[in-house]
């Protein structure tokens, strides 16, 4: 369904978060260790955080197609939280 696929989405941007975070360590660890580095780095750390803001920006739309489809409003919550009121949305709409 529309809800599953943007559960999945939001799963994803938190893997593209976690990734996100461990190429910045590295990218500074490189800078440090050669400053020479630092202009090329530079682009590379733009071009990443670039692309973890198209993950947040996914992100956002698969919770307000939750909304759209559920009415329940996921946004600012974990994703336990986020699984928990589905559930319920979805066992009262079961009935």
């Amino acid at each position: 369904t529309d809800v599953d696929t943007a559960v999945e989405v939001v799963k994803a941007d938190i893997k593209v978060d976690k990734k996100y975070k461990k190429i910045i360590k590295q990218l500074i660890k490189q800078m440090k260790k050669d400053s020479e580095v630092v202009p090329a780095v530079m682009k590379v750390v733009w071009a990443v955080r670039s692309l973890e803001r198209l993950g947040d920006r996914c992100q956002n739309i698969a919770e307000y197609i939750i909304y759209m489809v559920l009415g329940t409003d996921v946004r600012h919550i974990k994703l336990d939280e986020m699984l928990n009121e589905i559930e319920a949305q979805a066992e009262l709409h079961s009935d």
